[in-house]
C-alpha cells in the first residue's frame, strides 16, 4: 500500500522534478612523480578562472619561465608558451566569460611551443602578466580598461593610472613571499586587481582596498556568484538547539515530502574527447583522388556539413579504394557528431558511434585507434548502455594496459555497474581506484562517488557514513565535488536527523550559491526550518529566496506550492 501511495506521490510531483546533472569541476593539478635516480620534469599545468572583474590565467611546472610577452591585435591576444598538459588545453578550449570569447590551442608553434590564441570580447579587454616566486608561477590577467577620457580628464586619468599600476607592483612584491607550501589549488595568491572580496575566518565580508591585505592570500577564500554580502553564510537560516521544538517535530510526521534527485556526477570523458579532435592534413599531390580529398577535408574544417557529405558521396564512388579511407571515415564520424551538437538528433550520434565502432576494428593498429576504442567505450556509457560500455572498456584496457586513460575508464566503469544494477561491484571498482590511482585526483573522485553508490541503493546511514568519512579525509575537495555535500544533508533528511540536514543543506549552498540544483536545496531548507518549528517568517524567507534566487528550476516551483498549499 505505502508503495502505490509513493508511486501516486512521484506522478503528482513529476511536472515539478528532474534529475540533476552535475558535472564535475576542474579536479586538482596531478603531482608529478619522481622514482629515486631518475630525473623528471614536471608536466606545465595551467588553470583559468574568474575573480571579481578579472579573468585569471596561471601556469606552474617551471622554476625558470622562458616566455614572450602577449602581442595584441585589435581584439586578439597571442601567446606563446611551453607544452602544457590536456587538461589545460580542454580547460582552455572550453573556456568563455565576459571578457574572452574563446581560447584556441595550436599544439604546433614554434619551437616546439604551444600558440595561444585568446579572443578578447572587444577591443578595451587588456592584459597584465608577471611571474611570482616560491612558488613559481607564470600569470596573466585580463580585465576591462576604461574607455579613454576626454582631454580635461587626462592628467587625473594619468594619475590614476600611476597608482594603480604602483599597486600592481606592491602586489607582485607580496605574491613573489607566497610560501612554496600553498596549495596551487585553492588560488593563494593574490589577484593584479587592487580591490577584491574576500572572507577570513570568523570575519565578516568586507572590501579591501589595500595590497597588504592581499598578501596573506592563504587565508582568504574568494566568493563567486550570488551571495548576500551582510550574510554570506547564510546563517540566517540555522537554528540553535534552544529553538528547535519537539511538538512540531512530532507534528510534522503526517506531512509528505518529495524524494528530491540524486546529485548524481557523470563522467565528463566522453565531451573531453570530442573537444580536443585530431588535426587532420593531407600532402599535396597533383592527381585527382589526391585533389578531391584535400577539397573534403576544406569543406570539413570550414563545417560545410550538406556540401561535405554532398561530395563525399560522390568521392567514394569515383574512389571505391582510396588510400585515404580511414582519414575520410574519422572526418565523417566527426561531422555527424558536431551535427548532433547541433541539432540534438540521436540518429546522428548514432551514426557517429557506429563509424568509430568501424574504425576501431578494421584499423587496429592506426594511431588513433586507442582514441577511437575511448570513444566507443564512453559514448555506450553516454547513451546509458552500462553492460555495452563495460564490453567496450575492457576492451581498451586489455589492448592498452598502459593508457594513460586507466584511471578514466575505471570511473567510467564503475557508473556503468550502477546502471545494470550491480552496486557492489561499483563500490569495488571505486575502492580498488581509490587505492591503485595513476592520478591520485581520480583517486580522490572516486573516493567521493563511493557514497553516491549507497544513497542509490536508499543505504542512507552508509551513505552518511561513507560521506562523512571522505569529507573528513580530503576537507579540500568539498568545493570540487558538490554531490558530497548535498546527498549528505538528504540522506541525513530521510533518516530524521533534521539540524544536521539543514546545516549541510546551509553549507552547501554557501558553497554552490549558483548549482542548478539550488531551488531543491532552498526549499528543503524551508522544510527544515518548519519541521524543526522555526518562526514562521523565517520558513516564508527561505521558500521566497528559493522562488526567486531560482525562478526556473523545479525545486522553486515546489517551493511555490508549498506556500499556496499551506496559505502562506
Amino acid at each position: 500500500m505505502k508503495k502505490v501511495q509513493d508511486e501516486r506521490q512521484i506522478g503528482f510531483y513529476i511536472s515539478m522534478t528532474l534529475i540533476v546533472l552535475v558535472v564535475a569541476l576542474a579536479a586538482a593539478f596531478a603531482h608529478a612523480q619522481n622514482k629515486p635516480g631518475v630525473s623528471a620534469i614536471a608536466p606545465v599545468a595551467g588553470l583559468i578562472a574568474r575573480i571579481g572583474d578579472t579573468t585569471h590565467l596561471e601556469f606552474r611546472g617551471r622554476q625558470q619561465w622562458v616566455y614572450e610577452s602577449p602581442k595584441k591585435e585589435k581584439d586578439v591576444i597571442h601567446l606563446n608558451l611551453p607544452p602544457f598538459d590536456d587538461k589545460t588545453a580542454v580547460t582552455l578550449q572550453t573556456w568563455t566569460c565576459p571578457l574572452i570569447r574563446k581560447i584556441d590551442v595550436n599544439r604546433h608553434g614554434a619551437d616546439g611551443n604551444y600558440e595561444l590564441t585568446i579572443h578578447l570580447a572587444d577591443g578595451d579587454v587588456d592584459s597584465f602578466d608577471y611571474l611570482t616566486d616560491e612558488p613559481s608561477y607564470l600569470v596573466f590577467d585580463f580585465y576591462k580598461s576604461k574607455p579613454k577620457e576626454k582631454a580635461a580628464d587626462a592628467k587625473a586619468s594619468k594619475s590614476n593610472e600611476a597608482e594603480a599600476q604602483a599597486a600592481k607592483n606592491v602586489a607582485l612584491a607580496k605574491a613573489k613571499k607566497t610560501k612554496a607550501t600553498a596549495e596551487y589549488q585553492k588560488l593563494d595568491r593574490s589577484p593584479a586587481s587592487t580591490e577584491f572580496l574576500h572572507i577570513q575566518p570568523n570575519q565578516k565580508v568586507s572590501t579591501e582596498s589595500t595590497p597588504e591585505v592581499a598578501s596573506d592570500a592563504s587565508k582568504a577564500q574568494y566568493e563567486r556568484g550570488i551571495f548576500d554580502g551582510g550574510d554570506p553564510n547564510y546563517n540566517r537560516f540555522r537554528l540553535k538547539d534552544y529553538q528547535i521544538k519537539e511538538d512540531a517535530i512530532i507534528a510534522s510526521q503526517q506531512n509528505i515530502y518529495i524524494r528530491y534527485p540524486m546529485l548524481a556526477m557523470k563522467s565528463k570523458r566522453f565531451q573531453d574527447l570530442m573537444k580536443t579532435p585530431p588535426v587532420y592534413e593531407i600532402k599535396e599531390e597533383e592527381n585527382d583522388e589526391n585533389k578531391e580529398a584535400r577539397f573534403l577535408l576544406t569543406l570539413f574544417n570550414k563545417e560545410r556539413w550538406g556540401a561535405f557529405f554532398k561530395t563525399y558521396d560522390h568521392f567514394r564512388t569515383k574512389f571505391p579504394e582510396t588510400r585515404y579511407e580511414e582519414m575520410l571515415k574519422n572526418l565523417e564520424a566527426e561531422a555527424h557528431y558536431r551535427i548532433y551538437e547541433r541539432d540534438h538528433d540521436i540518429k546522428d550520434f548514432n551514426a557517429a558511434r557506429s563509424l568509430y565502432q568501424y574504425l576501431a576494428k578494421k584499423y587496429p593498429e592506426s594511431i588513433l585507434n586507442e582514441r577511437n576504442l575511448q570513444i566507443v567505450g564512453y559514448s555506450s556509457l553516454e547513451k546509458g548502455d552500462g553492460a555495452e560500455t563495460l564490453r567496450n572498456l575492457e576492451v581498451l584496457l586489455n589492448r592498452y594496459p598502459k593508457t594513460a586513460d586507466r584511471d578514466p575508464a575505471r570511473l567510467a566503469m564503475a557508473e556503468a555497474y550502477v546502471l545494470i544494477n550491480k552496486p557492489d561491484d561499483a563500490v569495488k571498482t571505486y575502492e580498488d581506484l581509490v587505492k591503485n590511482p595513476n592520478d591520485k585526483n581520480l583517486g580522490v573522485e572516486a573516493a567521493y562517488r563511493i557514497g553516491d553508490v549507497y544513497f542509490g541503493e536508499k543505504d542512507y546511514a552508509k551513505a552518511i557514513e561513507t560521506y562523512k568519512d571522505v569529507l573528513k579525509k580530503y576537507p579540500q575537495y568539498r568545493t570540487v565535488y558538490p554531490n558530497a555535500t548535498y546527498n549528505l544533508a538528504e540522506a541525513e533528511f530521510w533518516t530524521g536527523q533534521y539540524k544536521s540536514s539543514l546545516n549541510d543543506f546551509i553549507d552547501f549552498v554557501s558553497a554552490f550559491p549558483t548549482h542548478e540544483s539550488g531551488g531543491f536545496v532552498l526549499t528543503r531548507i524551508g522544510e527544515l526550518l518548519q519541521i524543526l518549528g522555526a518562526d514562521q517568517s523565517r520558513v516564508v524567507g527561505a521558500f521566497i529566496e528559493s522562488y526567486f534566487r531560482y525562478p526556473n528550476s523545479q525545486g522553486s516551483q515546489v517551493a511555490r506550492i508549498r506556500m499556496l498549499s499551506q496559505g502562506l
